[in-house]
């Protein structure tokens, strides 16, 4: 048993007690291949929430670098181990987003909040086009996520869960990978997480 799969087995009825989680759409979360996980970020227990909604698969998420450096070797150890990487925010970093497209390569999860940091409030979702590039280098799908709660995310108060259906690579028709196409791919992937952050089920 990975260390993963071991604290999702430890975490996972403590968490769904606590944030009293309702999760809608796993059947939607493939069993196996390439996905890419874009949900929108409320705080900073999102990965833990995702993580225990996704049975049997682990998620590698991309995370700010300031989570590897300012809280010492024990943290940035921890982190690696459980599958999360760095990457710069607003600095194009391109051995992160190399690492992403290898995970996707080799049939993994890859998990991104991609609004840039939290947005505690609101809608719309807007993400950053980053996630579009991830997706046509890697010739990858994507799995909409839409994190949804009355107010700040706090202990003993709902959360909800949505995935939506993925959303398939062809669906973003990418030709060339030019900077207009990228950013019509991250209009559709804000969209199917809009429609899920307004869903009333």
């Amino acid at each position: 048993m990975t260390l993963y799969s071991m604290l999702h087995t430890m975490v996972s009825p403590i968490t769904k007690g606590m944030y009293r989680m309702r999760v809608i759409g796993a059947e939607h979360i493939p069993a196996a291949g390439k996905m890419i996980l874009c949900s929108n970020h409320r705080s900073v227990m999102d990965p833990i929430l995702l993580g225990v909604s996704v049975k049997k698969r682990s998620i590698r998420y991309m995370a700010k670098e300031e989570l590897f450096v300012k809280h010492g070797k024990a943290v940035n150890r921890f982190l690696r181990t459980l599958g999360a990487f760095p990457v710069k925010r607003g600095s194009g970093d391109t051995k992160a987003i190399e690492q992403a497209i290898e995970i996707l390569e080799q049939g993994g999860l890859l998990g991104i909040f991609p609004q840039g940091g939290i947005v505690a409030h609101g809608i719309p979702f807007q993400p950053k086009s980053g996630i579009a590039m991830i997706a046509y280098h890697a010739k990858a799908p994507v799995l909409p996520v839409g994190i949804d709660t009355n107010g700040d995310i706090k202990a003993w108060k709902p959360v909800t869960i949505r995935f939506g259906k993925p959303i398939a690579y062809e669906e973003f028709g990418f030709t060339d990978g030019s900077r207009k196409e990228m950013k019509y791919a991250a209009h559709i992937i804000a969209e199917r997480v809009n429609q899920l952050l307004e869903a009333k089920e």
